[in-house]
Formats: C-alpha cells, sequence, structure tokens
C-alpha cells in the first residue's frame, strides 16, 4: 500500500480532526492548481518560475562615491540584500512591471462594482509615484547605513560577461544619483 495512503488511513483512525483538515487542503490546493488561481498558502509553480532569456552578461550593481567604488562586501548581510536586490527589483519594476495591474484586472474587473476595482487598483499597484521616490529613499538609506554625509552617492550598473573570460564591461551607466540634503 502507498505510503501516503498508509498515513492517511492512520492519522482518520488517530486523529480524525486533522485529517479532515487535511484533507481538505488537498482539495483546497487542488482546485486551485486545476482553476490556477494564486492564493496564499495555496502556492503554484509558476507563481515563482518564470523562463529566462539566455544572457550573455550579468548586471552588477555597484556603490560610487567621490571616494570610489564601496567595497559592498563590508556591509552585513542584510545591507547588501537591501541595497542591492530592492535595486534589482526597482530595475524590473520600471522595465516591465510587476505584474499586478493585469492580475488585478482579470481577478476583480468584472467580478466587483467600479468603486471596488478602483480601491484594489489604488491600494494593489504599484504607482509611478511610489517608482519615482524610490531613488530618494536608496540614497536616504545608504547614507544611514554608512554613517556618513556622503555627498554623493551614484548606483552604478556595470556588466560581468558570463562565458569565458569573465570580465566586466568596460562600460557602465549611472542609474540614478542621490545628492546629501
Amino acid at each position: 500500500m502507498h505510503p501516503l495512503i498508509m498515513f492517511l488511513k492512520r492519522l482518520y483512525t488517530g486523529w480524525r480532526p486533522l485529517f479532515w483538515l487535511l484533507l481538505l487542503l488537498l482539495l483546497a490546493q487542488s482546485f486551485f492548481m486545476y482553476k490556477g488561481i494564486q492564493n496564499l498558502p495555496f502556492f503554484l509553480y509558476h507563481m515563482y518560475s518564470k523562463e529566462h532569456r539566455p544572457q550573455d552578461s550579468i548586471p552588477v550593481y555597484l556603490l560610487k562615491t567621490p571616494y570610489g567604488y564601496l567595497d559592498h562586501k563590508q556591509l552585513s548581510n542584510r545591507e547588501e540584500e537591501l541595497f542591492l536586490n530592492t535595486v534589482a527589483y526597482y530595475q524590473n519594476l520600471q522595465r516591465d512591471g510587476d505584474g499586478t495591474a493585469e492580475a488585478v484586472e482579470k481577478r476583480f474587473k468584472k467580478r466587483v462594482s467600479s468603486a471596488a476595482y478602483e480601491w484594489f487598483n489604488h491600494h494593489l499597484i504599484n504607482d509611478s509615484f511610489s517608482l519615482k521616490q524610490f531613488p530618494l529613499w536608496w540614497g536616504r538609506y545608504a547614507r544611514s547605513v554608512l554613517g556618513e554625509n556622503i555627498p554623493g552617492i551614484s548606483l552604478v550598473r556595470s556588466y560581468v560577461y558570463s562565458k569565458p573570460p569573465f570580465m566586466k564591461s568596460p562600460v557602465d551607466s549611472i542609474l540614478f544619483h542621490s545628492a546629501s540634503r
């Protein structure tokens, strides 16, 4: 007999409330997978996975001050994550959006009143004003972590080639500059 069936049978005889809860969760997960609905705690594979295009280089974000490039490895892991991963997320939001507008429209547009739909749009979707505020927040955060009032911090994007000889691109681009206040 299959181990899962044996486990469910033992659970049914030993602890029926947990058996029924587990059975309900399994049925709900099956339903949500069939319908393609993305609801917590019912995760779907495509919520966290998408096909990535082949790339010949990998973007690298660098912090540039008037004193030179900052070695971000001197920061704690949490600070490095906030510095660099938020920037990658910001870049993706600028380029592609985050898909929330499409998800809100698909889920709610014809199912709720127009007032409720506008409320969902206002509260669930990242607006352009929020995106414009990111460089200011990032500059303030950088200064607070570095503990100095550095006159100007720039965020620079460069590339490292993903094929041998794995060299850094000679061309860098400044994503944004944050002047001190």
